[in-house]
């Protein structure tokens, strides 16, 4: 009787065991199907990703091999001077034709702004496929000026820059070449920016005031290229608009390295109703003004 209870006791936890170990299995068996589907998300997730960057990366490649096509016959276009004549200013600009062919017409075709009427001229072979123009622009060009007034206060110093008025006009261009047999090949439109060309011909100037106890301390720096740099500088002091002397400047360092001069005033005395505005003369006799206090 008592084997019978215990045989009974034995088969029931086995039943029970095997129950649990069916959902336990089953429980198992769902966990697994979801992370095998998981899975499989993530690898087409994977494999989507790929795909999509493979298609960016082979579009962004032809693109750039359609623009490669396009303008490796043209090498970089660069601005080489600016110069004076009686009609105003001109812009030098060169560039390299790669594939220059037998006979073959270049042209330059240029627009300021945003108008859609572009002007052509015929551009002029300097040497082994080295071309030229000269574009006249109406644009008065002038030194890049910056002014720094630092004021000592309370043993504080206050500092503020002013930046040199800049224009916004642009000239839009681009080249185009015309072979013997009627065949035209053009380049891109490209940008040049013109507030590049009073910086390219006069320079850059910065212009320090500094204020201390009643008196005043002017540094002008001048960092010039096209080897144009300025020859004199002078302080004009006004009491409102009247002008009351014009004081020279001193030319203490150069750095020819650098293509940099620097010249300073020391020790002037502050008034009321002072105005202070520096003089420039460059080496091919433009001179400008720049009121800095």
């Amino acid at each position: 009787m008592g084997n019978n209870k215990w045989l009974k006791f034995i088969s029931i936890a086995m039943g029970v065991l095997l129950v649990v170990s069916l959902i336990m299995n089953n429980s198992m068996a769902k966990k697994v199907t979801l992370l095998e589907n998981r899975i499989e998300e993530i690898i087409g997730l994977q494999y989507s990703i790929s795909s999509n960057l493979d298609n960016q990366t082979n579009h962004i490649t032809n693109v750039l091999q359609e623009i490669w096509e396009q303008n490796t016959w043209l090498g970089h276009v660069e601005m080489v001077d600016i110069r004076s004549t009686e009609h105003g200013e001109e812009a030098i600009i060169e560039w390299q034709v790669r594939e220059l062919g037998l006979d073959s017409e270049v042209y330059f075709h240029y627009v300021f702004g945003n108008g859609d009427n572009f002007n052509t001229v015929h551009a002029e072979l300097k040497q082994d496929g080295l071309f030229q123009v000269a574009i006249p622009f109406e644009l008065e060009v002038e030194p890049n000026w910056m002014v720094s007034l630092y004021a000592d206060e309370e043993n504080s110093t206050t500092n503020v820059q002013e930046e040199g008025s800049k224009h916004s006009t642009a000239l839009r261009y681009y080249i185009s070449m015309k072979d013997l047999d009627g065949n035209v090949k053009s380049g891109d439109i490209e940008i040049l920016d013109i507030n590049d060309l009073g910086t390219e011909k006069y320079g850059h100037i910065e212009a320090s005031v500094h204020l201390y106890n009643e008196k005043i301390d002017v540094t002008l720096s001048h960092f010039y290229e096209l080897n144009n740099e300025i020859v004199h500088a002078s302080l004009l002091q006004y009491e409102n608009n009247q002008l009351l002397e014009e004081i020279d400047m001193k030319l203490d360092h150069v750095d020819e390295s650098m293509n940099m001069k620097m010249f300073h005033l020391f020790g002037l005395e502050k008034y009321d109703d002072m105005r202070l505005v520096m003089q420039v003369e460059y080496k091919d006799g433009s001179t400008y003004q720049k009121e800095i206090y």
